[in-house]
Formats: C-alpha cells, sequence, structure tokens
C-alpha cells in the first residue's frame, strides 16, 4: 500500500469534539480507498485539537474528494470537524479539505456526513451539490414502511455512499402509502447520474415496502426518474435493496438486455439484482 499521513482538526467551538467513531474514504483519479476508521487514542477529536494518523492506501491516484462521517455511537457523538489534510508521503504532495460543519444529528442540518472537495495549488476544488431526492412510495395495500431506508446516489465520478433518509420535508411519518417524501443528499459533484440504489435494513413490524419511482434533482433543475414499481421484502439477513436506472436507460437496457441481470458494483456494495 501507499503510505499516507492523515491530520485532522477539530473545531475549537463549544462542545465540538466527539467520542464516537470517526471513519473517512477517499476518491482518487485511479479508484476509490477502502473505508478507514481514524482511531489511534482514547481521546481523539476533542475540541480545538489535532489529531495525526498514518495508514497505509491503495494506489487512488490523486484525490479529488474525501467522505467523512461517525456511526453516533453514545450521547455526545456530535462533531464539529474544522478540515483535514491528507498527504502521500510516497509523493510528498498535500491535499486540504475544509469543513467547518457540524456532523451531528442535533445541530445545524442533523446530518453526520460530509464530503468535501480537495483543495490543492493551482487547482479548482469540485463543487459541492445539494441532490433532492424524492421517494414516491407506490398507493397499493401495505405499500408503507417503518423501516429505516437508505439512499446511494451512484454518476460518472464517483457515488455518495450510503445516505440514510430520515428527515423528509414533506412528513413525520415517512413512506406511507401514496406519500411523496423529499431530502436533501449534499455531495461533491458527481458527473453524469448513472444510477441509484436504494434500500432497508428489514427492521420492525411489516417492513415491505413497495417503491412507486425515485426522482431526483439537480441545483440547475435537471431532473433525472429513476422507475422502481418493486416490493423491497426483506429475505435472510442482509438488507433489501435494489438498483435503479434512469428512465431513458431503462427503455434502452430492457430492449438490449432481455431480463439479464445487471451487475453494478462500487464502494460499499457489490450487489447483482436479477430482472424480474
Amino acid at each position: 500500500g501507499v503510505p499516507w499521513a492523515v491530520w485532522v482538526w477539530t473545531s475549537n467551538i463549544r462542545e465540538a469534539g466527539t467520542d464516537a467513531g470517526v471513519f473517512i474514504q477517499l476518491y482518487g483519479e485511479k479508484g476509490t480507498s477502502r473505508i478507514l476508521e481514524l482511531d489511534n487514542a482514547a481521546d481523539n477529536f476533542e475540541r480545538g485539537e489535532l489529531d495525526k494518523f498514518q495508514i497505509k492506501l491503495e494506489d487512488i491516484g490523486r484525490p479529488y474528494k474525501l467522505r467523512v462521517w461517525h456511526n453516533n455511537s453514545n450521547a455526545f457523538s456530535g462533531w464539529h470537524l474544522d478540515k483535514i489534510r491528507a498527504g502521500n508521503l510516497s509523493t510528498g504532495e498535500k491535499f486540504t479539505f475544509r469543513c467547518a460543519q457540524w456532523l451531528s444529528r442535533t445541530d445545524g442540518d442533523r446530518e453526520i456526513v460530509r464530503e468535501v472537495p480537495a483543495i490543492q495549488p493551482g487547482s479548482q476544488p469540485l463543487p459541492v451539490l445539494e441532490y433532492s431526492v424524492a421517494v414516491h412510495t407506490a398507493d397499493c395495500r401495505a405499500a408503507g414502511t417503518d423501516a429505516n431506508v437508505y439512499i446511494c446516489l451512484v454518476g460518472s465520478r464517483g457515488d455518495t455512499g450510503r445516505r440514510d433518509l430520515l428527515f423528509s420535508a414533506e412528513h413525520r411519518n415517512k413512506f406511507e402509502r401514496g406519500q411523496v417524501d423529499s431530502f436533501k443528499v449534499l455531495a461533491v459533484s458527481l458527473g453524469q447520474l448513472k444510477s441509484v440504489v436504494i434500500g432497508h435494513d428489514g427492521s420492525k413490524l411489516g417492513s415491505d415496502w413497495k417503491v412507486e419511482k425515485v426522482v431526483v434533482s439537480l441545483p440547475d433543475g435537471t431532473t433525472f426518474i429513476f422507475p422502481c414499481d418493486k416490493w423491497l421484502k426483506k429475505s435472510g439477513s442482509s438488507d433489501c435493496e435494489v438498483v435503479l436506472l434512469p428512465q431513458e436507460d431503462v427503455i434502452s437496457a430492457g430492449r438490449s438486455r432481455q431480463n439479464k441481470p445487471l451487475a453494478v458494483s462500487f464502494c460499499f456494495l457489490q450487489m447483482i439484482e436479477n430482472s424480474h
């Protein structure tokens, strides 16, 4: 592996520190790193402190974004991250990722995942975009779910990773029959949207869920429709998820593949969805 140094600055504001488990993933020109937990002391990530880590990464080339999150594992999990710097110890190159935001279920926008573009002298950092995600639950008997739902947007430039859909703009009780629930997903620009992975953990009674479609809108008004019209039913211990293609692709793919399995793989999962 390639040796890297990682420096993490926790902000110097009230209650900025966290005791939760902190994780990062780097996206580079040559690929994506594995998920890394940053943990080398009992008191990492205290208010106003700098924590240093040495890690070994796959050869991902020059990174263009970093995703950072925590596992919200205790009552004092909220974290205000100032910035992260990553240095390739082989080439001497350093990349800065400025956050200056809460990763907290109680502060700010209540999100605990952040994507930050790489800043390096002489190159323009990629923009962070707000993707609006509207999830349409089918209007048929028992279509709704109380399970924990998540999504991953996949583009020509990486993906968002798994994002829990917790705070619907419209409804306190999410994903009920015939309902549309909207969410914001903040991510470094994904380029052209290719697919969406949506799923749930099968928790709670009657978790089976019928999704009509997912609609993703970009800040410039571009809209992608991902038809589904499928039940997401729990089987065994694995989460129940499906890979959706945008409408135009669904039509062309349907003609060409004639019910062959569609294989999709990326950073956090490898799965095959059989077309029915």
